[in-house]
């Protein structure tokens, strides 16, 4: 598993999130930088997959860009509410 999460909002910083997996993963490997756009298989579960890779990460790098506040998701405000799968993961 790879030792590196990255957690971002493709809306707001999917681009800093691109240029900072190529930067890991070429001082560290390609196998130990995970970022859901290059990793994850299509049809994959995606929920189970974060849920996993998080649960042996040994770091998570979390990118808040200047929208992640205000946000909407599917659970509304990306922050407003406990159940939302975007929050649970900075748990």
């Amino acid at each position: 598993m790879p030792a590196i999460f990255i957690s971002y909002r493709r809306e707001d910083s999917a681009g800093y999130a691109g240029r900072m997996h190529e930067e890991l993963e070429g001082r560290l490997g390609p196998d130990q930088v995970f970022r859901d756009a290059d990793t994850l298989r299509a049809g994959q579960d995606f929920e189970d997959a974060i849920r996993q890779r998080l649960r042996h990460c040994q770091t998570c790098l979390v990118l808040i860009g200047p929208n992640w506040a205000r946000s909407q998701t599917a659970c509304g405000s990306a922050i407003s509410r406990s159940s939302c799968s975007k929050r649970s993961r900075l748990r």
